[in-house]
């Protein structure tokens, strides 16, 4: 079962320069590229942060998504500070990341025209690229501090669609549960949160609440005996979590009918309802797909 859950990505660059601890050069927040390698990341098995390195370069040639790495690099960081934020429902319930990343005096003492995240000091391991419009020289006594702010917003327009079980169509729709918490955490970025849907609990007698709220049910729901994961295909900005209810799980008078979906520590969570009630009895199987997609926004 495909529930359409959609998340956009969008992240933002900052450079200041201290100077004597002073404030000599500050610009803008100024657009990057989320490079493939990057979004590919995020649907991996690996158990970690994806923006935990900054490196600079002096290479110019223009960003490409396919690019993995600096053109010429010359300094790394690690990130020194973080501010994790939801924005509200005037923002579509979008969490901002921000990051800091400071590079010493005298660390660096030439031109720098390119920026990198991600997660090592070297090789094929970049989350995003840019070229600075303007490259920025340095001497022995300038600090340089690179801001990184990635936005994560869920789709809080209801997905619908049609998915067969048992030989039998039922139309879902499906919404965001929780928003104003969603994505607010600083482990919301790990692949084993962000495209893991770890845990799912089947109800009946559901109805779908507001996307501040969660599904409700005049019952207590079942969870899901199971759940295993697809291996995650690059480039596809998808991944499937597969919930398994055995024989004895799920079993309700009024059938199935609302279920919902959340990763670890509930830092995503998700809702849907069908149109009709699944009859599920104590010696049948049900075995849901549930999968989360990404992309730029």
């Amino acid at each position: 079962m495909n529930t359409d859950i959609n998340l956009g990505l969008k992240g933002e660059y900052k450079i200041v320069i201290m100077r004597n601890n002073t404030i000599f050069h500050e610009t803008d927040w100024f657009d990057n590229l989320i490079l493939n390698n990057g979004l590919n990341y995020l649907g991996s098995d690996v158990n970690g942060s994806p923006l935990t390195i900054a490196r600079v370069g002096t290479g110019n040639t223009p960003v490409s998504a396919n690019q993995t790495d600096l053109i010429t690099q010359i300094a790394s960081a690690n990130v020194s500070d973080q501010e994790i934020r939801n924005l509200g429902v005037d923002n579509n319930y979008a969490t901002l990341f921000t990051y800091q990343y400071t590079f010493n005096s005298g660390s660096i003492t030439t031109t720098i025209r390119e920026a990198g995240i991600g997660w090592s000091d070297t090789g094929s391991t970049l989350f995003s690229r840019v070229v600075l419009s303007e490259p920025i020289t340095l001497t022995n006594i300038d600090m340089l501090i690179l801001y990184y702010r990635l936005k994560v917003e869920p789709k809080i327009t209801d997905n619908t669609g049609t998915v067969n079980i048992g030989g039998t169509n039922y139309n879902y729709t499906s919404r965001v549960a929780f928003a104003g918490s969603f994505a607010n955490n600083e482990i919301a970025l790990n692949p084993f949160i962000f495209s893991r849907l770890t845990n799912s609990i089947a109800y009946q007698n559901a109805t779908l609440g507001s996307v501040a709220n969660n599904l409700s049910s005049t019952s207590s729901g079942s969870p899901a005996t199971s759940i295993s994961y697809q291996t995650y295909v690059a480039d596809t900005k998808t991944r499937a979590s597969i919930a398994t209810w055995m024989p004895n799980n799920a079993v309700f008078a009024n059938g199935i009918n609302g279920f919902t979906v959340a990763s670890s520590s509930n830092i995503y969570r998700y809702q849907m309802v069908l149109n009709n009630p699944v009859p599920k009895t104590d010696v049948q199987i049900l075995t849901m797909t549930f999968r989360v997609g990404w992309d730029r926004l």
